[in-house]
């Protein structure tokens, strides 16, 4: 691509849109797709004598980044306020503090206890706590990794993990601490670790000891060791605490500020039921965008395909709407754990925003739905949800073999195709039967069916005149006597010959009651297909289905 061409692709880009971070946006896009650096792709554009560079029109912040002419307006009133409130109190610190030490050193304690401290790299707390980006106001959540040698075994690693876990968080060292409202679970995820849920005074606390093995970036990038093949999962962890600690020293509050802001929109969460942003991409935004308002400019203007990618060089997953480039691992894209609604929703979040510097409400559709509640003992929420979402579209499939309309409708923002999924669930942990009760609502406008419907038929007529008419009669004919015709009445409509069928059945609870007992296979082989099919209850009613 020559000099002129790349002016002619940032034209094409921005499309006339030179305000806030558009021009930067449309330097980095062809930057990363040029696989060049984007300080030479806004000389060459600069050089052209492009209206874009007209420094009145555009200034920069002191990062020469571009910056809102208009300042930023209510957005950044509402940074302002909120920097406020994400502050962490000097009181919450000490007990943070407090805790750090306290289960640090009894962690410690117990990997002496066990011997085996030479397989140990680092004990230390990581995550949003260590980084100074957490927001303690809805509780302190604290990680502390026990990293082991790289030689140790998956197997020793889980072993032990779990051991130290249990010797740290459990009732007798929750009493000497005075913690209270205690509980503690075992979580099976890339590691298996334990967590702990208490109150120091009124600060609810959540402290997970994750053990995970010390890899070195250069494995990490090429998902290696000692030439084989490995799944990486907390070992980047580490990395990225160490990473962020530095890139984002002073903009700490700029973090906190679009953590919160992502909370109260509805947009925070990577799990697999909230499928949006985790805290960590939220510091890989500022940290390539520097300050809460260019983040929000940067959404608003989103397009498909844009990335974001502060070192460069990263590798974007084409299947995601846009790429958000983990900066110490470029072969990970950030947006995979995104849904397209959650794309979508965001997107109109920060365009609404924009307008009003306030963050809007939660919109909803109601719809006809069908229940489907169960008891899962399955614990653990990711593998939990993941199955249920697998089921819910496994129904879809089926029902609408059956006749009944359950699809999942698609919108356009920004260009972007977003999914709306006409279905929702919940789980929520009954401690007496020690299993989560799970809702899966199935939204509808089609609770109700006719018995019978006509197929799409097939021609009366020869649709080629030159075609024998007694060649045509025959292949009605064998229309007629197909297997799956056998006995049906006929009707001519539309210059079509028609079979008349009949559904199965007329009422949707029929028909998720039929499935539930899961006859011939046909819902998607899962754990949680048995679990409905053992005790799975049916019942109808109105669901709220999110929008977008």
């Amino acid at each position: 691509m020559n000099e002129k061409d790349i002016v002619d692709k940032f034209d094409e880009i921005i499309d006339g849109t030179q305000n806030d971070l558009s021009i930067q946006r449309a330097i980095d896009r062809i930057a990363n797709m040029l696989r060049m650096s984007s300080t030479h792709i806004e000389n060459i554009v600069r050089e052209s004598g492009h209206e874009a560079f007209v420094e009145d029109e555009h200034p920069r912040d002191g990062d020469g980044q571009f910056a809102s002419k208009d300042g930023g307006g209510s957005v950044s009133e509402y940074k302002e306020t909120t920097m406020k409130e994400v502050e962490t109190k000097p009181e919450v610190k000490e007990i943070q503090k407090k805790l750090d030490m306290n289960v640090t050193n009894k962690v410690e304690d117990a990997i002496k206890e066990l011997g085996i401290e030479d397989k140990i790299y680092d004990v230390a707390m990581q995550g949003s706590y260590e980084k100074g980006t957490d927001l303690p106001a809805s509780g302190s959540d604290m990680d502390l990794f026990v990293v082991f040698n790289t030689d140790v075994s998956e197997k020793e690693k889980n072993q032990y993990g779990l051991e130290i876990g249990r010797k740290v968080l459990n009732k007798d060292f929750a009493e000497s601490q005075g913690w209270t409202k205690y509980r503690d679970e075992e979580v099976t995820a890339t590691s298996k670790y334990v967590q702990a849920f208490f109150n120091v005074g009124e600060q609810e606390v959540e402290v997970q000891i994750v053990p995970t093995k010390h890899l070195t970036l250069e494995q990490i990038r090429e998902r290696k060791l000692d030439g084989k093949d490995i799944e990486i999962g907390m070992e980047r962890t580490p990395h990225q605490t160490e990473y962020m600690k530095t890139a984002l020293k002073g903009k700490e509050g700029e973090v906190r500020v679009l953590k919160h802001f992502m909370k109260k929109a509805g947009l925070y969460g990577s799990n697999l039921k909230q499928q949006g942003f985790s805290g960590y991409s939220a510091e890989v935004l500022i940290d390539k965008y520097d300050s809460f308002e260019n983040v929000i400019d940067f959404f608003a203007d989103l397009k498909e395909g844009d990335m974001v990618d502060k070192q460069g060089g990263g590798k974007r997953n084409k299947e995601n709407a846009f790429s958000i480039i983990d900066p110490i691992d470029p072969n990970r894209d950030l947006v995979s754990a995104f849904s397209t609604q959650k794309i979508g929703k965001t997107i109109n979040v920060a365009k609404k925003f924009k307008e009003s510097g306030k963050i809007p409400e939660i919109d909803h559709r109601e719809m006809d739905s069908t229940t489907i509640t169960f008891d899962s003992d399955e614990m653990n929420e990711d593998t939990l949800i993941g199955q249920v979402r697998k089921m819910a579209k496994s129904y879809q499939a089926n029902l609408k073999l059956m006749g009944f309309n359950v699809e999942t409708n698609t919108e356009k923002v920004n260009g972007i195709d977003i999914e709306l999924p006409n279905f929702s669930f919940d789980a929520e942990w009954d401690n007496d039967k020690k299993k989560n009760i799970v809702k899966l609502n199935l939204g509808t406008d089609s609770m109700t069916i006719p018995k019978e419907y006509k197929d799409k038929g097939m021609s009366i007529n020869p649709p080629n005149p030159k075609m024998p008419k007694e060649l045509w009669d025959k292949k009605i004919q064998d229309y007629r006597d197909a297997p799956k015709n056998k006995g049906l009445d006929f009707i001519e409509e539309d210059g079509k010959l028609k079979a008349v069928k009949v559904f199965p059945f007329t009422e949707m609870t029929d028909a998720i009651d039929y499935l539930n007992k899961n006859p011939e296979g046909k819902l998607v082989n899962t754990k949680q297909t048995e679990q409905i099919k053992s005790n799975g209850r049916v019942s109808y009613g109105k669901s709220k289905f999110q929008n977008i």
